[in-house]
C-alpha cells in the first residue's frame, strides 16, 4: 500500500483541494502518512513545493514529489488546478517517471551544514569583501553586496533576476553570480556569472560577516562570528515524479 502526505499552501482554494485529494486517494485504497510518506503531494506553487521539500529533507531518498499548481507560479509541479483529478488517477495507477535533482550543500566550515534546493546567497546592508576559491585556487576578490550561489533548478529563480544564465535541466552545474558589485581600480571580479562543473568546489572566504545572513530557499541563517563558507552539489537528491509529459519551454515560458 503505498503512503502519502499532503503539503497544501495556507489559502482556501488550495486548503480545499488539499482536504478533496486527501479523501479521494484514501477512498482509493493510499493510506495517509505525514511521518514516513512515499509520496508527497503539494498544492500550491514553488514556495509551497520548497517548503515540502524541506519538510521531508530527511527522508528524500524515500519520497517522491508531485502537485497541483494554485499559486503564482508552478515551475515544479506537472498538474494545473483543472487537472485535480487527472492527478489523482494518475498517482493511482501510473509509473511516473523519477527526475532526480541533486541538492546544493551548504558548509559553514566547522559550524553547520545546510541544503538547498535552488540556491544559497549572502545578504547585507553593508558592503562586503569576500575571497572566491574554485577548488582551492583564488579566483578573485569580489566587492559588494553579496552572491549568489545558484543550482540548475535554480538558475530560474534569484539567479535569473540578477541576468544569470538559465541552465537546461539536463546540465549539472552551479552557477555564481554578484549581487551589487563595486568595479573600480582597487576591487576587479569578474561581473559576468559563472557556471562551474558538478564536481567544483566553491569556497567564499570573508574576514567579516557581522550583518550577514546566509539565505537559502526560504530560510536564513546569521552569519556574524563566521568567515568560511563552502559550497558543492550534494549527493542527495530531490526526486519529482512524472505522470505525464511536460515540456521544459512550456514551464519556462511561464517566466516571461
Amino acid at each position: 500500500m503505498k503512503k502519502f502526505a499532503l503539503v497544501a499552501k495556507d489559502d482556501e482554494i488550495s486548503i480545499k483541494v488539499a482536504i478533496t485529494i486527501q479523501k479521494k486517494l484514501i477512498d482509493a485504497g493510499l493510506e495517509y502518512d505525514e511521518t514516513h510518506p512515499q509520496i508527497v503531494c503539494v498544492i500550491g506553487g514553488d514556495g509551497t513545493f520548497l517548503s515540502a521539500i524541506h519538510k521531508y529533507m530527511n527522508e528524500l531518498e524515500n519520497i517522491v514529489f508531485t502537485g497541483v499548481h494554485t499559486g503564482t507560479l508552478g515551475f515544479f509541479v506537472d498538474y494545473s488546478l483543472k487537472e485535480m483529478d487527472q492527478c489523482i488517477n494518475d498517482i493511482l495507477t501510473k509509473q511516473p517517471r523519477i527526475e532526480k535533482k541533486r541538492l546544493l550543500e551548504i558548509n559553514i566550515v566547522n559550524q553547520q551544514k545546510f541544503y538547498a534546493v535552488n540556491e544559497m546567497w549572502l545578504q547585507s546592508h553593508k558592503t562586503k569583501t569576500i575571497d572566491v576559491y574554485l577548488n582551492d585556487q583564488h579566483l578573485e576578490r569580489f566587492h559588494g553586496s553579496g552572491l549568489v550561489i545558484s543550482t540548475q533548478t535554480g538558475s530560474t529563480a534569484f539567479n535569473r533576476s540578477l541576468n544569470g544564465a538559465v541552465v537546461e535541466p539536463s546540465i549539472e552545474v552551479m552557477e555564481m553570480a554578484e549581487i551589487g558589485g563595486i568595479h573600480h581600480s582597487h576591487y576587479r571580479s569578474l561581473k559576468n556569472p559563472l557556471i562551474v562543473a558538478p564536481e567544483t568546489e566553491i569556497k567564499l572566504v570573508c574576514e567579516d560577516l557581522s550583518n550577514t545572513k546566509l539565505c537559502f530557499d526560504r530560510f536564513d541563517f546569521d552569519l556574524s562570528g563566521k568567515k568560511e563558507i563552502i559550497c558543492t552539489l550534494s549527493q542527495r537528491k530531490l526526486q519529482i515524479a512524472h505522470y505525464k509529459s511536460i515540456q521544459w519551454v512550456e514551464h519556462l515560458k511561464q517566466l516571461y
